[in-house]
């Protein structure tokens, strides 16, 4: 059973010795995610793996009761509403007391040059390079910190561990990895820290450890099965744990890799069983994730279908599968994917079945924004139809009603709604249905994207048409000020830089403007654009 324990220092004879005080009893809890396939990203072998190996090992160290709060998410599976939810729910449910786990094995990286203390930990579908233009493509770190923090409030034990720093490989580079480290080690709480290695490191894996595992994760796990326990008293302590880390990681990769550990050291992090030594021993960890995707929180059709009760529930699920894949979501109105969920959602249908078909949905309605952006990126706006507008926006809107009260996830909806009104502003008077002179209209605009950026400040479209309407209403400051933001955020951009261009050109600031534009061609030779406006600043220098 997992606990952990506090003490003091008291003198006896035989020297100094640490006296355990325990920890109120009270639940575990887990969320694991691991994500080794990338659509895009390079892939990684073992980070699958290892998380389900983890979560392996909480199935079996926690109460029997307590099972049933272990939550496992490997690769596409982890999306960032499915862990936004979790993490919600788990808010709603501790009490001062618990513990709470949250384990993340995957890529992670800093792209942006701005919230240097605010890295980002990569999903499976996470684009090449400038990453947030996906909102649902990634987690930030202060979605963690916020959360942490209000579990120590309610005197939560939290263990955050992360083996995230696979590679220097991604778009921020070196510095991006390094940077990434550095923003896991502030301290944001009274958590229990574990990071795979230092920020001058890179966290290794391969099929010498485990059959098939990471470094860090491989010997973080048997040491807490047991093989830590140095004095023997069938308790790990996180110091303990921290020197067999030291030891083992340090030693197999050569000092390369040299695992952080930070929190109490006197906590106890794991009891000690017989069986679970004794695997740890015979290093009995390599059986494949596979078996364990049947029981993560959306785990597959066949799993969720087994927890409905009557054949006509599993008639509406199957259903609403159906119209999901086929992506009719909202319509046909009386036979949609919508609709079959409302169908199921009673209170006699199994609660996973529920939160996963709500979480699936609210993801699937927010799809069609993410295309609209990049018309939006492309300034191809006006090409999007308007009845097809109209739908984006009243699918948004079912998803932020099917949000209920988590603000992790509604924010962001909450956000793209008002993004979607000022763009629909800007368009009527690209249209000449409203004056671009029109005061009242610009200030409405421009009053809607910054209340957006209030919910959500990550968001670089945001950022961008702000700029445009500083830019429309010749607040020429503002507009580089808006449009510099929308580049710190997405570096990697071409559109961002040619933006700032034309600000400054409309600044007659000539040349900030032709360096600009040039680091736009240098990042797409082939962006005709920016290629035709240097030739017209050029010229006019």
């Amino acid at each position: 059973m997992l606990g952990f324990a506090f003490g003091h220092a008291q003198q006896t004879s035989r020297g100094t010795q640490v006296i355990k005080t325990s920890h109120s009893e009270g639940k575990t809890y887990g969320l694991v995610i691991g994500i080794s396939d990338y659509a895009e990203l390079p892939k990684l072998n073992f980070a699958d793996k290892d998380a389900a190996e983890f979560y392996r090992y909480l199935i079996q160290a926690v109460p029997t009761q307590d099972t049933g709060n272990l939550v496992l998410l490997l690769n596409r599976d982890a999306t960032r509403d499915a862990i936004a939810d979790r993490l919600y729910d788990l808010t709603e449910k501790v009490k001062a007391g618990d513990k709470v786990y949250v384990y993340f094995s995957g890529h992670g990286d800093m792209e942006q040059l701005i919230q240097t203390d605010n890295c980002l930990l990569l999903l499976s579908n996470s684009p090449v390079k400038n990453y947030l233009r996906k909102s649902n493509a990634f987690l930030d770190i202060n979605l963690f910190r916020e959360f942490f923090r209000y579990w120590s409030d309610k005197n939560v034990r939290t263990i955050f561990v992360s083996d995230a720093c696979h590679s220097g490989g991604l778009t921020g580079g070196e510095s991006g990895r390094k940077n990434t480290v550095l923003s896991l080690t502030q301290t944001w709480a009274k958590e229990i820290k574990l990071l795979s290695c230092q920020a001058n490191e890179v966290s290794l894996e391969g099929p010498q450890w485990g059959g098939g595992r990471g470094l860090f994760s491989y010997y973080f796990i048997l040491g807490l099965k047991g093989l830590a326990d140095k004095d023997n008293n069938a308790e790990v302590s996180l110091f303990e744990l921290d020197n067999f880390l030291r030891d083992h990681v340090s030693a197999s990769s050569r000092q390369s890799q040299i695992p952080v550990v930070q929190g109490d050291f006197r906590a106890v992090v794991s009891n000690v069983t017989a069986p679970l030594l004794t695997a740890a021993k015979k290093e009995i960890s390599k059986t494949s994730s596979d078996e364990f995707k049947a029981i993560a929180l959306r785990g597959g059709d066949g799993s969720l279908l087994s927890l409905l009760k009557d054949s006509a529930s599993k008639s509406l699920y199957l259903a609403y599968k159906n119209k999901l894949a086929a992506n009719q979501l909202l319509q046909p109105e009386n036979s949609s994917a919508y609709y079959y969920f409302q169908q199921l959602n009673k209170d006699d249908v199994n609660e996973l079945v529920r939160k996963n078909m709500c979480i699936e949905l609210i993801e699937a309605l927010q799809k069609p924004f993410d295309n609209l952006l990049d018309y939006v990126y492309e300034d191809a706006y006006e090409k999007l139809g308007f009845y097809e507008k109209i739908e984006i926006e009243k699918q948004l809107t079912v998803a932020l009603s099917l949000c209920g009260q988590n603000s992790s996830i509604s924010k962001k909806i909450k956000s793209k709604l008002l993004f979607l009104q000022a763009c629909e502003l800007s368009s009527q008077m690209e249209r000449g249905v409203a004056n671009y002179r029109n005061n009242e209209l610009m200030e409405q605009g421009i009053s809607l994207l910054s209340q957006a950026i209030k919910i959500d400040p990550l968001s670089p479209n945001l950022y961008m048409r702000l700029g445009d309407y500083y830019l429309y209403s010749n607040q020429l400051n503002e507009a580089i000020k808006a449009y510099r933001q929308y580049q710190q955020l997405l570096p990697n951009d071409e559109h961002s830089y040619n933006k700032l261009g034309m600000a400054y050109v409309a600044k007659k600031e000539y040349d900030l403007a032709i360096e600009a534009l040039r680091k736009a061609i240098r990042i797409n030779p082939n962006y005709w654009q920016a290629t035709e406006n240097l030739r017209l600043v050029m010229a006019t220098k």
